[in-house]
């Protein structure tokens, strides 16, 4: 007879080998319960934010282990302690997005960032490019939202906003060779 979740949890917690090596199996489900809910979002995160996400959720799983209680399964539990952390770091990557967003503050404690030159450069020529074309790649590379987000957003069809993004990025793109090659001010 299957033990059930709950006894499974409590043997890995006393330290039983077989079964902690059974739950460290059915945790091999929280790499692919990350990747359906960063699907499901949109992808706002790339593969490697959600490899970040995936151990944090492991880790978490592991420490708390033992508040349990069995009245869900296992990978049920699991799914909602990785949505948690995904949400966790989808909220941290906007608030950073938010932090570099096109403004004139400084970052946190007044110094000046080592890449502020180079935000400077791109804020100036982004200032050059369509404001409609502008708008969907600030949306995408800043506040991380896909290119369906970015329609969405801006209340225009998918395939226009991706018009607007790849016009808008092959004019940055030329905008920013130009001030390095100082063609430009």
């Amino acid at each position: 007879m299957r033990e059930s979740d709950l006894e499974l949890v409590q043997a890995a917690l006393s330290g039983r080998p077989e079964s902690v090596e059974a739950l460290l199996g059915r945790m091999r489900v929280v790499p692919r319960l990350l990747m359906a809910i960063n699907v499901r979002l949109g992808w706002p995160l790339d593969d490697h934010e959600v490899e970040d996400v995936c151990q944090e959720s492991v880790s978490k799983l592991w420490r708390k282990l033992d508040t349990f209680n069995g009245e869900s399964t296992l990978e049920t539990w699991f799914y909602g302690v990785a949505r948690y952390e995904l949400m966790n770091a989808l909220r941290r990557k906007q608030r950073r997005a938010q932090g570099v967003e096109l403004n004139d503050q400084q970052p946190d404690g007044g110094e000046e960032s080592p890449h502020q030159d180079e935000l400077e450069r791109v804020r100036a020529a982004l200032a050059q490019v369509a404001a409609e074309d502008a708008r969907i790649i600030v949306l995408h590379h800043y506040h991380s939202q896909s290119l369906e987000q970015a329609a969405r957003t801006v209340g225009v069809p998918t395939s226009t906003a991706k018009s607007r993004y790849y016009r808008g990025m092959e004019r940055l793109a030329a905008l920013l060779r130009r001030r390095s090659l100082g063609t430009q001010p």
